[in-house]
This record gives C-alpha cells, sequence and structure tokens, in this order.
C-alpha cells in the first residue's frame, strides 16, 4: 500500500470519527434531557423527516422536545451500520441505529430506529444537517441487517 492511499485512508477514518463523536455526543445529551445543549450539533436549517415523511425544524425539534408532552427516559446508540465521506471531507454521510424510551402524551414508546443523516464540517464543528428516522421497532424485534 503506498503511503498516499494510507494517508488518504487515515484522513477519511479520521473524518469518518469527527462526524460520528459529534452524533453520538447529540444522543448523549438528549439522554441526559440536556436538549438546548444537544441542539448545538443541529445546524440552524437542519430538516429531520419523520417517519411519516413530516418535515421537522431545529425550532422545531427543540420546541418538540422541551415540550411537557414529551418525556425522554433515555436515548441510546445502538450500533452504527454505514459511513460515507465526500471527496473534500467536508460531509458524512451515516446510518446508525438507536434505542429510545421516551413518553408522548401519556403513551409509553419503546423504539429502536434507524436513521440517516448528513453531518457536515463548519467552522464550529461537525453539525448535523439533515436525518431521516424509520419507524420504531420493538427492542424485541431482530435488527436490521447491513
Amino acid at each position: 500500500m503506498s503511503a498516499l492511499s494510507t494517508t488518504s485512508n487515515s484522513t477519511i477514518q479520521q473524518t469518518i470519527l469527527q462526524a460520528k463523536n459529534a452524533v453520538n455526543s447529540m444522543i448523549q445529551l438528549v439522554n441526559d434531557n440536556k436538549i438546548l445543549e444537544a441542539s448545538n450539533y443541529l445546524l440552524d436549517d437542519t430538516y429531520f423527516i419523520r417517519p411519516t415523511g413530516n418535515p421537522l425544524t431545529k425550532a422545531n425539534w427543540l420546541q418538540m422536545l422541551s415540550s411537557p408532552d414529551v418525556k425522554v427516559v433515555s436515548n441510546k446508540l445502538v450500533q452504527w451500520n454505514f459511513s460515507d465521506v465526500s471527496p473534500d471531507y467536508s460531509w458524512v454521510y451515516l446510518c446508525y441505529t438507536t434505542h429510545s424510551v421516551f413518553n408522548y402524551m401519556g403513551t409509553d414508546n419503546d423504539d429502536i430506529s434507524v436513521f440517516t443523516a448528513l453531518v457536515k464540517n463548519t467552522k464550529d464543528g461537525w453539525k448535523l444537517s439533515y436525518a431521516q428516522r424509520s419507524s420504531g421497532r420493538s427492542p424485541q424485534d431482530s435488527l436490521p441487517k447491513f
């Protein structure tokens, strides 16, 4: 293996790790009910696409998770499924699985969900630009295979 390809592979892996660390930090902050701090890992124009296909802006996301209608019990990363890096290392595409336990308007939810996300390298660090969430499945169901 040439020095160039080794350096390139190392840069790719480091870039992926930095993006994963940002997403993992956001997931952990939501777990700790530090929603405002978690929002620091979002671009101002971030969109979340819900399982229904309806978009949620950063402001909507903050409002929803800060609402008394939503109580986060736990939010954990289960696994990383896939990642890819842009040629200029400015963004990373991630696919990951989470386990979220929460109550929404009196209804308990215990969901395993798959997310796809675009994370961008900004002057302020790695920030989530776009994410899409699958429907939740029971923790007793088999995890999706990647």
